[in-house]
């Protein structure tokens, strides 16, 4: 909405684009106020005098659809506020799950049934929002309750706190074909492993997070996997995790946000 305000007003103006919102709302709430205000968002976006991304798939499919040719700036983390001390005392068998379970696709339900497969695996939930609910009554239908906490919505300057206490952090997407979910990365992998924390990570095949995951080897990335595929995962990842931990964080200082705000500085500049 800030990008159809700004353009209407006939100013200089970057659109940074964090995510394919309009394909997901599209999907979600298929109403004709949703497709005017993506006609209008997309109107912006052709207007603009950049358009920023985060992925070159997402570049592409804006290439595509609009004609234009946005850069490329990869989402990153706040190296310098989620730190952990070096003798922090980590839980070997704690996985952690940073969402905002407000939005629907976290797609945990695989996740806590794999958890009955597991014994002693732990599982640490960070955030709020109307379907955590659903999830912890999942954990309860299972069994698995008295393995699965929640803390609520944690500021980002305390996420440290909770972090530094597991041993990887989980990530999963539908296994569903949509734009959002096969061309972005969520911003929660790069905090993962500002922490020192191995991906484990589960959604569609042809995916940007796959990509990520697997080049970069700071985890595990399983398409559309069963329960049991993802049980075997996390026994694999927690056993080798002590092991990833500096290749994980030197992987983390490549995308820290200060050096990435710095290229996007140099794009506003220009203009």
């Amino acid at each position: 909405l800030l990008a159809i305000t700004v353009s209407l007003l006939g100013k200089k103006y970057v659109i940074d684009i964090r995510d394919i919102w309009e394909e997901y709302a599209q999907q979600i709430y298929p109403t004709f106020l949703v497709k005017k205000i993506v006609s209008k968002y997309f109107r912006a976006l052709i207007d603009a005098n950049a358009v920023v991304v985060t992925t070159d798939s997402m570049a592409k499919y804006y290439k595509e659809k609009l004609g234009i040719d946005p850069l490329v700036i990869p989402n990153g983390t706040d190296t310098g506020i989620i730190i952990c001390n070096k003798n922090v005392s980590r839980d070997p068998n704690l996985m952690v799950v940073l969402a905002d379970f407000n939005t629907p696709y976290q797609n945990l339900e695989p996740l806590l049934e794999a958890i009955t497969l597991v014994k002693n695996v732990k599982l640490l939930l960070i955030g709020s929002g109307k379907h955590l609910s659903s999830y912890l009554s999942l954990a309860e239908k299972l069994g698995v309750a008295d393995r699965v906490k929640s803390v609520g919505h944690v500021p980002y300057n305390e996420l440290s706190k909770y972090l530094c206490e597991a041993s990887i952090g989980v990530v999963g997407r539908p296994f569903d074909f949509n734009p959002e979910y096969l061309y972005t990365i969520p911003t929660k992998i790069y905090d993962y492993l500002a922490a020192g924390l191995p991906v484990l990570a589960y959604g569609p095949q042809y995916s940007e997070m796959r990509k990520f995951v697997e080049n970069n080897r700071v985890g595990i990335y399983l398409v559309e996997p069963t329960s049991r595929e993802i049980s075997e995962a996390v026994s694999s990842l927690i056993a080798k995790a002590d092991d990833m931990r500096l290749h994980v964080l030197e992987v983390a200082g490549r995308y820290d946000r200060k050096t990435l705000g710095i290229t996007l500085a140099d794009v506003i500049s220009k203009l």
